[in-house]
């Protein structure tokens, strides 16, 4: 049984697509690097929301509201 590499398109996978497969593969790179910065973005916001003190014991109500505002503004 002959081996092939599936990215340098040595097999025909679809027939009937007329784009390249280098267009496919960069498709799905760019995918995944998006993918890959909404979770470092979450986990960044989860690190703040957990280990910033005046979010996780706000001495006053007005200290979770501003906390509040700006990572809306941020979002």
């Amino acid at each position: 049984m002959a081996k092939f590499d599936i990215k340098s398109g040595g097999i025909d996978l679809y027939p009937e697509m007329k784009e390249s497969s280098e267009l496919r593969w960069t498709f799905i790179r760019k995918v995944y690097v998006i993918l890959m910065l909404l979770s470092a973005f979450y986990l960044g916001v989860t690190a703040v929301v957990s280990f910033v003190d005046l979010i996780t014991n706000p001495d006053h109500p007005l200290d979770f509201f501003f906390v509040f505002v700006v990572l809306h503004i941020l979002r």
